[in-house]
């Protein structure tokens, strides 16, 4: 914001400019998921692909998201509703990537990776095997 003090008896056509302002963001990165069946039967499998990819100039060194699976209520539009249970069972990588996983309640799980609950120490306990404990016992007990 520019503010111009004091009397100017110039007329307003004079005193009018124009500026432009260029951001750019050579990193970026896109992520989306989508189910392969819109429509599914009982006890039919629900699969989901999960896509990313770099599109910006720069190189990505590493990345960390949040996919917090489907639950009833979620608030999401359109709302998540379905009658019966849902857990998840298996994550197949296709470049390498590595998975963690938390038996937290989704309700209380933050999308935010960067987020202190997310963190060493935080709330949400993040690990990357079914041990137990403080983490998933198998993947059913995953969030």
């Amino acid at each position: 914001m520019i503010r111009v003090l004091g009397d100017d008896a110039s007329l307003a056509s004079a005193r009018t400019d124009t500026a432009s302002v260029l951001i750019g963001n050579t990193s970026a990165f896109g992520i989306y998921k989508e189910v392969q069946k819109q429509l599914i039967n009982r006890n039919d499998n629900i699969v989901f692909n999960l896509f990313y990819a770099n599109t910006g100039a720069s190189d990505v060194a590493s990345s960390q998201f949040i996919d917090i699976l489907p639950y009833q209520n979620n608030n999401l539009s359109p709302n998540t509703n379905y009658q019966g249970n849902l857990e998840f069972s298996n994550v197949v990588s296709s470049s390498g990537e590595t998975f963690e996983y938390s038996k937290n309640t989704p309700t209380s799980i933050i999308g935010d990776p960067n987020d202190a609950t997310n963190q060493l120490g935080g709330s949400t306990v993040w690990c990357s095997s079914y041990i137990g404990g403080n983490c998933p016992s198998n993947a059913s007990h995953s969030s």
